[in-house]
Parts: structure tokens; sequence; C-alpha cells
């Protein structure tokens, strides 16, 4: 198993949800993933599973409600939009 230091992306405790009608849709229930260098990950799930917020969120595309993500140090978890923006173009 690699240590957590060495992830390029890492994922801990992502939770997202999207309001929908008089109710909430939770799309990630508590995510911890890491991406290493030079690996390739295929992420795959039904519609509606939460793929392209996932996504979304890793490339600071969406803000994120609940948990981190680390992107080569750079921390997401409370980032305003203007920091999102700096790290989009990093």
């Amino acid at each position: 198993m690699r240590e957590k230091s060495e992830a390029v992306i890492s994922i801990s405790g992502l939770r997202h949800h999207y309001t929908e009608g008089d109710g909430v849709k939770e799309v990630l229930h508590g995510i911890d993933l890491d991406f290493y260098k030079g690996e390739i990950a295929i992420i795959m799930g039904p519609s509606g599973s939460g793929k392209s917020t996932l996504l979304k969120l890793i490339g600071a595309q969406l803000t994120i409600q609940s948990g981190d993500i680390v992107i080569d140090g750079d921390h997401l978890s409370g980032a305003n939009q203007s920091r999102l923006r700096e790290i989009r173009r990093k």
C-alpha cells in the first residue's frame, strides 16, 4: 500500500448533495480516494451516481460541501471561487 503523501490527488470524506424538489439527493457519500502519478483510473457507475459531480469537484469547478480534496498540496475545501480559479489555472 502506498503512503497518502505520495498521492497527487487525495480525497477524504467527500460528500455532495443536490436539492431535488422538496428534498435533497446525496450523490457522494463520504468518498475516500487517492490518485497517484502515472496511474490510470476508471470511474464507472450508473447515470446519476455522482461520476460527473466527482470530476467537477476534482477539477475545482464546484465548491466542496463536506470533506476535502488536496491536489498537489492545495486544499480545495473552503476555497472561494477566486481561489478555485487559481487552482484550475495551475
